[in-house]
């Protein structure tokens, strides 16, 4: 560990990104967040495998979200258990 707290990967990780292009660095972003979004719902349809694909990005939005932002933005939506 060095001064600034870093490892010698932590360091090398963090020269490699400050080379993207910031457009490089948001698609990069995305990429990581489908991941975690597809994490949640593999997750999701475990405990309930009788959710279809549409029930269980539902449960994923109203997890994330909370209940009151979810019914706002789907109204028309099952207050599904994530």
């Amino acid at each position: 560990m060095s001064a600034d707290g870093l490892d010698a990967g932590e360091r090398m990780q963090r020269e490699i990104i400050a080379s993207w292009s910031p457009a490089k660095r948001l698609a990069r972003v995305f990429e990581i967040s489908e991941a975690a979004f597809e994490l949640a719902r593999v997750g999701i349809r475990a405990r309930h495998p009788e959710y279809s694909e549409q029930d269980a990005e539902w449960a994923r939005r109203r997890m994330a979200w909370g209940d009151a932002l979810f019914r706002a933005a789907h109204p028309e939506a099952p207050l599904l258990e994530p």
